[in-house]
């Protein structure tokens, strides 16, 4: 070969290396406009970071980063409605979203700490060795769950620490989403073997779960003091996480911009990232949560709220009612600013007269207990049960500032009942109506079975509550419990819908609730020196006992500030005023055994949940449900 051809060849060589160099420069020029993605990869989002990708843009000669983060959320235990909800690790594609939305569909992962869970809401393999552990473990009420996922947490915190896991550097959020499925894990230890009702009969008794949607989101919206990918919810939703979370917001004003919550390791931090709105930085720091006591009190079933919309909205300060006894009430108010003066637009909403409105009014600046105590019967009369039908949970927030309890609650308002009820079926003067006889077999039942059981032997006492607390096992006592109480709580709407028109149950609570402070004032006004009752009880308090027994007088009495009669005349006003000819006539003994089963109804729903004050609680009732978008760093 002549030297010219080497000389050729090499000159190739030489141009087909500068070519490639070139190449090489324009396609790292080109890819190093794909901003954010390196702050996408698995070090930071971790299993996240295979939802990132570059879209190339040919006319800007530039490539952008696409990734997913999820937007926590809170969804209906059901699969009705648009979304589709799935647990189907199969669906891991980042085009899944867009093709769904293409559908008019969008996909709703839960948040269950099941292994499918684990995968579809991409969190990492050392939980899911945790979840199947867990998976496999029948938990009594007595057993605790967070001892395992605890310790599980805690040795695998250690592990990382010392093995220098690069995921130490991971977003908060990552961290949520893991605390999140560890919380609902420890309700799979309540949830009953066989369902006591193949479907709950109401959207009260739907249980609420924690989801997430992946949302694909592009770095070039992401404002330059924005270093990592972020994580977005909506406001009201965080707040409810908190609260079954029992983190406990410190600061918790929006629009002054001062956020701050901390509890049992975790804690939320308002940062200032510009042209983000309100980011939240997210850090876990180790439960400080006790270990259980071994005293025997101490079961799971009042360690967690009762996963619901209406046990949530009692944490914002709000009243839920029974969709199937009231009407143009979903809830009743009582978070607002002034406390006292949301009492008195609840009484109004009642429909509660205006003599009794001016009696609130004139006591505002000072109220009495007696006005405290017979607001809080509005929740007992108005509110659906409670515990769901499939989960043994009984644990609730009071939706009052101020002391919990009414003659529904206390052990005076019981034992005067009872005893009051089983005098009058003895009468001979007095006709006993079907209805009232079953009212009666209820009390004493509940009276019978609480005192003959060693640990329910609190129906004379103060600690009645502990009739659903000290349920020891969510497969057998609390199913028992729960589903008696259940029962016999849906039979009292079943006989007040029977009974009653559409809408007059509220004027039912409301010619009660006028009763009830006449009463309380009147046994407070006079001086009782002896108890009007026969039982074996001690120490009653000589006000309550007066006052529980007034309760019955101006039911049975028919006078003409009786119950019944302030009932019939708003059921006549609203009568006339609809001008409907099939009212039926409500005679005093149909509005009397109305009243006795409200009474009851009362009763069987206090039984059934554990009301704990917790600090920081109730919340704003304005924020129940905010929609202001909060980003989760």
């Amino acid at each position: 070969m002549a030297v010219q051809d080497y000389v050729g060849v090499v000159a190739l060589l030489v141009s087909l290396v500068a070519l490639i160099i070139a190449v090489g420069q324009l396609l790292q020029q080109v890819f190093g406009t794909a901003e954010g993605y390196r702050s996408c990869n698995a070090s930071v989002i971790g299993p996240w970071s295979k939802t990132r990708h570059r879209v190339l843009h040919i006319g800007e000669l530039r490539m952008e980063t696409r990734f997913q983060t999820p937007e926590l959320t809170l969804v209906e235990d059901t699969s009705d409605g648009i979304e589709t909800i799935l647990n189907d690790p199969s669906i891991t594609s980042w085009r899944e979203p867009a093709r769904a939305a293409k559908k008019g569909k969008s996909y709703v992962y839960l948040i269950d700490g099941s292994q499918k869970s684990l995968e579809s809401t991409y969190v990492s393999d050392e939980l899911k060795a945790a979840s199947r552990i867990e998976s496999k473990t029948t938990l009594p009420f007595s057993e605790p769950v967070s001892e395992k996922v605890s310790s599980f947490s805690s040795e695998a915190d250690a592990n990382n620490s010392s093995k220098g896991n690069p995921m130490s550097m991971a977003v908060g959020w990552l961290t949520f989403l893991q605390k999140l499925h560890e919380h609902e894990m420890k309700y799979e230890g309540l949830i009953f073997d066989q369902l006591p009702f193949k479907d709950p009969q109401s959207r009260n008794m739907l249980r609420t779960k924690p989801a997430i949607r992946r949302i694909q989101r592009s770095w070039d919206f992401m404002p330059t003091d924005a270093v990592r990918p972020l994580a977005s919810t909506q406001f009201g939703d965080l707040l409810i996480l908190c609260y079954r979370m029992r983190i406990r917001w410190y600061d918790l004003q929006l629009g002054q911009r001062r956020l701050r919550a901390e509890g049992f390791g975790h804690s939320f931090t308002l940062i200032d990232v510009r042209g983000l709105g309100f980011v939240l930085e997210y850090r876990f720091g180790g439960s400080n949560l006790a270990a259980p006591r071994n005293d025997g009190n101490d079961h799971a079933a009042n360690r967690h709220f009762v996963p619901s919309k209406p046990a949530d909205k009692l944490a914002f300060g709000l009243i839920p009612t029974d969709d199937k006894l009231v009407e143009g009430h979903e809830h009743l108010d009582l978070g607002g600013e002034d406390y006292f003066t949301s009492i008195v637009e609840m009484h109004e909403a009642l429909g509660v007269g205006p003599a009794t409105l001016e009696d609130f009014h004139r006591h505002q600046n000072k109220p009495p207990d007696e006005y405290f105590h017979v607001s809080n019967e509005a929740l007992y009369l108005l509110a659906p049960f409670i515990p769901l039908h499939d989960v043994g949970a009984v644990k609730i927030q009071p939706p009052f500032r101020h002391r919990f309890g009414s003659i529904c609650t206390f052990r005076e308002g019981r034992l005067v009942f009872h005893y009051r009820l089983k005098r009058l079926l003895r009468s001979e003067s007095t006709h006993v109506s079907t209805q009232l006889q079953h009212v009666y077999d209820v009390l004493d039942h509940l009276a019978s079975n609480v005192n003959m059981r060693e640990e329910f032997r609190h129906w004379q006492g103060f600690k009645h509550r502990t009739f659903a607390k000290n349920a020891r096992n969510s497969k057998t006592e609390a199913k028992d419990i729960l589903t008696y109480l259940h029962h016999e709580f849906d039979k009292t709407t079943e006989y007040l819908q029977k009974t009653l028109p559409f809408g007059c149950y509220t004027d039912l609570v409301a010619s009660h609730l006028e009763m009830a402070l006449k009463a309380h004032k009147d046994a407070k006004s006079k001086e009782v020196k002896k108890q009007r009752i026969d039982a074996d009880a001690d120490d009653l308090t000589p006000w309550m006992t007066e006052a529980a027994h007034l309760y019955v007088d101006r039911v049975e009495s028919g006078a003409k500030d009786s119950v019944c009669d302030s009932f019939r005349k708003r059921y006549e006003a609203k009568r006339r005023m609809k001008s409907e000819k099939d009212f039926s006539t409500l005679d005093h003994s149909t509005v009397s055994d109305a009243w006795w089963t409200m009474m009851l109804r009362s009763f069987l729903w206090d039984l059934s949940v554990l009301p704990i004050n917790s600090p920081g609680l109730p919340m704003p009732s304005h924020l129940y449900g905010d929609t202001t978008p909060v980003w989760i760093a």
